[in-house]
């Protein structure tokens, strides 16, 4: 209760400053970055980071709203290791998940600036595995620990800024992410299932939009989404065995918020970084439902970034589980780089 009452306030204050801050202009980068540079600032840059804010990692598990620039490209890698700390009931309380396990996950994300306002992301989960123990009851023919590794899920984004930042108005961008299926085969392992890497094996859509503001010394975000996915596959316990049944998945109705914090005025080396996210459950809008109980989620996390120069970026953050219905429990300390690479710009002559 601690955690909901402390989350509702300054997620309060982060609406807002986001609806009332001061007005202020854009600056080029993916979330709160600013686009790369040369080591040397010009007066422009400087003048830009004084009303946008400095070069910063940006948001974990946030989205950005800012574009990248024409001819930009950076990359992000992150490595995460997740415990599982129970689960949530349907009447929002935590209780027991039935096992223990820990996750080990690397994932990478690639961004390149198409044009000023237009630019693309991929996010793949490259390599996730997982260790289960302590399973109180498994199925027939499982055993009381279990393992599993693979890919996770790979999706592609597309962004476009609506609206630059002006008087009251925050920077809006349009968002539309196209989600691959992500497990392979249409056989489960009786063995591994209690560890099974999460994924799906359908196909699943995101829209909304991201806003961005820079209300010195805070950059905030905001995301807005919608999710809806074609028809998936999951387990079921048939005669003793595990046969896959086709569904309906829920819809998904996605709400996050986010804000760095640079510890000097004039911005880095350090920066705080404070995150919520959250899913809900919804609908479905096609078809019929799914057959089980809706589940929901707030995830909140804490971090610290540390910026080298605007060409190396890290950020620590710790991710847990803040209050949900019918969802697990977890707590993930998790480690990423963000690098630009100038890969694809022209020279200037």
């Amino acid at each position: 209760m601690i955690w909901q009452f402390g989350g509702k306030l300054w997620i309060l204050f982060l609406v807002a400053v986001v609806g009332l801050a001061p007005s202020g202009a854009l600056a080029q980068g993916e979330g709160g970055r600013a686009a790369p540079s040369a080591p040397r600032k010009t007066k422009e840059k400087e003048a830009q980071e004084e009303i946008t804010g400095p070069p910063t990692t940006g948001p974990i598990l946030t989205s950005g709203a800012l574009p990248m620039g024409k001819g930009n490209f950076a990359i992000q890698p992150y490595t995460y290791v997740s415990f599982l700390g129970g689960e949530f009931s349907p009447t929002w309380k935590p209780r027991g998940a039935g096992k223990n396990q820990i996750t080990f996950g690397n994932a990478i994300s690639l961004y390149y600036g198409i044009t000023d306002n237009f630019w693309v992301s991929t996010f793949w989960s490259y390599y996730i595995h997982n260790w289960a123990y302590n399973i109180r009851n498994p199925e027939p023919g499982g055993g009381r620990t279990a393992q599993d590794g693979n890919y996770g899920p790979l999706s592609v984004t597309f962004r476009y800024r609506l609206l630059e930042q002006k008087g009251r108005w925050p920077t809006v961008t349009g968002l539309f992410t196209l989600g691959l299926p992500s497990i392979r085969g249409s056989t489960v392992d009786v063995g591994t299932l209690p560890a099974q890497v999460s994924g799906a094996r359908n196909w699943g859509f995101t829209w909304g939009v991201n806003l961005h503001r820079y209300a010195r010394p805070f950059i905030l975000y905001l995301n807005l989404w919608y999710f809806m996915a074609t028809i998936d596959k999951r387990e079921k316990v048939i005669d003793g065995g595990i046969a896959l049944e086709r569904f309906n998945p829920w819809d998904q109705a996605k709400f996050n918020l986010a804000a760095e914090i640079p510890l000097r005025w004039e911005g880095g080396p350090w920066v705080v970084l404070l995150e919520m996210n959250s899913f809900w459950e919804v609908g479905p809008i096609f078809g019929p439902g799914p057959g089980t109980k809706a589940s929901a989620k707030m995830t909140g996390l804490v971090g610290l970034e540390y910026i080298f120069n605007p060409q190396w970026r890290l950020a620590l953050g710790f991710a847990f589980s803040m209050l949900g219905k019918n969802s697990t429990i977890q707590y993930t300390p998790v480690i990423t780089l963000y690098k630009p690479l100038n890969l694809f710009q022209r020279r200037a002559r």
